[in-house]
């Protein structure tokens, strides 16, 4: 439980860089689904980035030399699409398209002549089937540039678009480029809200339920589109409210009856939809059928941009218990241990989503089976240090029981994760330490970790700034002090090592207080660490924390730390005359976590030996939870309270004697 607050979630598919050369619509199909990396809104950067790239197109035209004017080369072109023979409109948007309007100075040429504006004039009122579709063409490409799309925003270039869309009479194949537009437009805000404000939404989403032959060949580009379109946190609201993920999911799961290269496409982008709402709408996705499409295409589609949609997808909804056992049921684990091996950020997300299922005891053990841990091993030497560390904390959820930990053993990957302990990356320190923490606990791993310099490794990181690194180093060291001569040993040789731990008090830091209370409690069971713990004022730190902590963490080994170090010299006396026998009897009542309970009554029962210590307990009424304690299911919980009533009943009856 305590090493789940040192896991780290994945992070999201890292998408290409988008190509600023112009290419026709015709070439979208092939390409890549994965366009965009999934993001919610920064909807003020982009309104800023908008003004300042109209400011840029502004000056660029302003700019123009009067030469440049007269001899503009669009101009005919762009007069030609105003009333021309179809001949002739049909050479001017193929020279045009031709033509690149990644140069700024083509760019301003083309909108001095008004180029933009008859554009779009043309695609509204022309009845020629080839030129609308020609047009919306060079429409589509000149979005793939940010000045273009700002001067599409201003002219209002959408609403022809989404006129065409909603228009029963248009043809096909102008549908199928105006969705295309639709989708290289909508990677700039204004323009996603440009659709929803014209009631744009409803029509493309209407276009992914193939409910006739007019839809049978629309869905790969309307489905690119909603994908773009959902950017935007209000258009998934929108389209949350329409049915849309019931009508994604259903698309998504016709398209693998017969899984063509397009279908494929199709899928991807379902998925890339899917994702969207998990920013922003994660209870949207909280129907099994959601899961049980994702799982299935994680079986059953061999097309790397929808695997890694479906994988990322699958990360975020394994958080959720049911997932956990939908998963299981399906035999999903199995799908996605077979991803681990695949290369890119495909395994990363895989080994995220298994981290998360691994909570649930069955898909731990399916993993096993599929003989994840080799793979793990194998993953260790990999040079990507993020992969690594994922792997690091996957080892640390598959080692939750001793099944596990032997599994992992057996693969060989203790001595690899103490060799990354050698790293600089703060990150992969944190994955790697959590991971050896959760080995540790195996009496074997822990002396295989001591044998690979583990200790000494770990030790060096509690001087390292990064809180999230310190904590997980001193949780890994924690079990790998337990037995008294290991503990005792280390007081002894690392120089300053006692004085490191002390300096640890100082954080604000809930983890890394928590471990290092629990360090102590380690240290101490050693008479002379013991001792230089008193000396440092370790005690004033433990019953600080124990008057103002609200954390279980800490009330837990704070609490041990103290009934370790009650046991020695006049420390018992002490503790009682700090003011925190009062709040060590509140953490039986304010809290339902079993290991602070059993502390507690183990720091209580040392401190009840004291007449005054029993004394005071006794006013406070520690007696009535202790006498409830005994009755727990954990035997050591009940031999402790047992201990500390009994102190405390002989001191009552002493007292009472005189």
């Amino acid at each position: 439980m305590l090493l789940q607050q040192l896991r780290r979630n994945s992070t999201l598919i890292s998408s290409p860089t988008r190509s600023s050369t112009p290419t026709v619509a015709s070439d979208t199909t092939t390409k890549s689904p994965v366009a965009v990396e999934v993001h919610s809104d920064g909807e003020n950067d982009d309104v800023n980035e908008e003004n300042k790239m109209r400011e840029a197109v502004k000056a660029a035209v302003d700019g123009l030399r009067e030469k440049d004017k007269r001899a503009n080369p669009f101009t005919k072109l762009v007069t030609t699409l105003d009333g021309a023979t179809k001949a002739s409109t049909l050479v001017a948007l193929s020279t045009l398209q031709a033509s690149d309007f990644t140069q700024s100075r083509n760019q301003a040429l083309f909108l001095h002549a008004d180029g933009l504006k008859r554009l779009v004039r043309m695609i509204g009122s022309s009845d020629d089937v080839k030129a609308r579709v020609e047009a919306l063409t060079l429409m589509a490409a000149l979005a793939q540039t940010p000045e273009m799309r700002t001067s599409i925003v201003d002219c209002d270039g959408m609403a022809v678009v989404v006129d065409l869309l909603g228009d029963e009479r248009t043809p096909i194949p102008v549908i199928d480029k105006a969705l295309t537009v639709a989708a290289e437009a909508a990677v700039q805000h204004s323009l996603r809200r440009s659709v929803r404000q014209k009631n744009g939404l409803p029509l493309v989403l209407g276009f992914l339920k193939p409910k006739s032959k007019r839809h049978a060949t629309l869905p790969l580009e309307a489905s690119r589109a909603m994908a773009a379109l959902l950017e935007s946190k209000a258009n998934r609201s929108a389209v949350i409210g329409l049915g849309g993920v019931a009508t994604i999911t259903g698309l998504a799961n016709g398209a693998m009856h017969d899984l063509t290269d397009e279908r494929k496409q199709v899928v991807a982008h379902c998925m890339r939809c899917l994702r969207q709402f998990i920013v922003t709408h994660p209870d949207a996705l909280s129907s099994t059928a959601v899961s049980d499409t994702v799982l299935s295409v994680l079986s059953q589609v061999d097309y790397p941009p929808a695997l890694e949609h479906a994988a990322a997808l699958m990360a975020d909804l394994s958080k959720h218990t049911e997932v956990q056992g939908i998963v299981h049921r399906s035999k999903g684990v199995s799908s996605l241990c077979r991803l681990v091996d695949r290369p890119g950020p495909l395994t990363s997300q895989a080994l995220t989503a298994l981290t998360h299922l691994a909570e649930y005891p069955p898909n731990r053990k399916a993993m096993i089976q599929n003989k994840l841990p080799p793979t793990l091993a194998s993953l260790l030497k990999h040079h990507d240090e993020v992969l690594v560390g994922n792997a690091a904390l996957l080892i640390s959820a598959l080692a939750q029981n001793e099944e596990g930990r032997n599994a992992i053993k057996r693969s060989g990957s203790l001595s690899m994760l103490v060799g990354h302990l050698k790293a600089i990356n703060p990150k992969l320190l944190s994955d790697v330490s959590t991971a050896l923490a959760t080995m540790g606990r195996d009496p074997k791993a822990a002396d295989e970790i001591v044998k690979a310099d583990g200790i000494r490794l770990l030790w060096s990181l509690l001087k390292m700034e990064d809180p999230a690194v310190v904590a997980a180093a001193a949780s890994a060291l924690v079990p790998l002090l337990e037995p008294v001569a290991r503990s005792a040993m280390v007081g002894r040789t690392f120089h300053g090592g006692a004085f490191i731990v002390a300096s640890l008090f100082k954080s604000t830091n809930e983890a890394v207080l928590g471990y290092a209370c629990a360090l102590v409690s380690q240290l101490v069971k050693d008479p002379e660490n013991c001792q230089i713990m008193t000396e440092l004022g370790v005690i004033d730190d433990l019953c600080r924390l124990v008057r103002i902590t609200k954390s279980d963490l800490i009330r837990q080994h704070a609490a041990n730390a103290l009934g370790y170090m009650a046991d020695s010299g006049s420390n018992r006396e002490y503790i009682g005359q700090q003011d925190v026998l009062q709040p060590l009897v509140r953490f039986l009542t304010d809290t339902a976590d079993e290991a602070v309970h059993r502390a507690t009554a183990h720091a209580l029962s040392s401190l009840a030996s004291n007449a005054d210590n029993a004394m005071v307990l006794r006013d406070v009424g520690a007696h009535i939870p202790l006498v409830k304690l005994m009755a727990c299911d954990d035997e050591v919980a009940q031999e402790m309270a047992a201990g500390a009533v009994r102190h405390l009943r002989v001191h009552y009856v002493s007292r009472m004697g005189h």
